[in-house]
């Protein structure tokens, strides 16, 4: 082998190892853990929900369980006020700061439906002024939620306000469902903020933050659940 073919070579290979370095470290510095902690089951099972949760065997059951979840968390903090980035969205650091908005709720909405069973997945959405490259720019509207799969599939389920998306007919709807089809008069509740959602923003799911502020490390790359980009798709 030439010298020439030699520096090739190597160079080659310390691109492919730098590219590889830094797809995994992007990877594990991003990456949202959505595993129960002890920690979380204690504030869960503080929430009192057994009674409501803890055996379902029907679709109407499941509603009832998901409801008094949405409840719970209002209940037990009323404050909506968010939190500051680069602060704990955990359960029980949630909890202790005694307020915060659609991110921090979301959390712990999601670690009680896992708790009870429920597969769940964390959706971000976004008016975007621009599709995609939107996501690197200023964003007025912005809102952080839960889907939980259902035994009838899988439903959206708010955040801020104790509602989710059935139909009087008793049809889940998931949001992406919901914004392409005429369902306004159909749910038995509807969104809130209307205008909000009849804006159709973009659905992000797995994303829970575009800075990297809400989970540790609190580094400048998104907050992602890598396990859950193929809900995109």
């Amino acid at each position: 082998m030439t010298d020439t073919k030699a520096v090739m070579v190597i160079r080659i290979v310390a691109l492919f190892l730098f590219t590889f370095v830094s797809v995994v470290g992007v990877y594990a510095l991003s990456d949202v853990k959505t595993h129960l902690q002890p920690s979380d089951v204690t504030v869960i099972e503080s929430l009192n929900l057994d009674a409501h949760c803890k055996e379902m065997s029907s679709f109407e059951q499941e509603l009832n369980c998901i409801h008094h979840i949405q409840l719970a968390q209002h209940r037990t903090v009323p404050d909506t006020r968010c939190s500051d980035n680069s602060l704990s969205q955990e359960p029980a650091d949630f909890i202790e700061r005694g307020h915060g908005c659609c991110f921090s709720r979301s959390r712990l909405i999601e670690k009680t439906l896992t708790h009870y069973g429920f597969a769940v997945r964390h959706l971000s959405l976004h008016n975007l002024s621009v599709p995609v490259i939107g996501y690197l720019m200023p964003v007025k509207d912005s809102h952080s939620s839960t889907e939980v799969l259902t035994r009838k599939g899988w439903m959206y389920v708010d955040s801020n306000r104790p509602f989710y998306l059935v139909t009087h007919a008793g049809e889940p709807l998931d949001i992406q469902r919901f914004m392409q089809g005429d369902y306004w008069d159909r749910v038995v509740t509807r969104p809130a903020p209307e205008k909000f959602f009849k804006q159709k923003p973009t659905v992000f799911y797995g994303l829970y933050s575009r800075h990297g502020g809400f989970y540790e490390p609190y580094l400048p790359v998104p907050d992602i659940d890598w396990a859950q980009i193929p809900h995109n798709f």
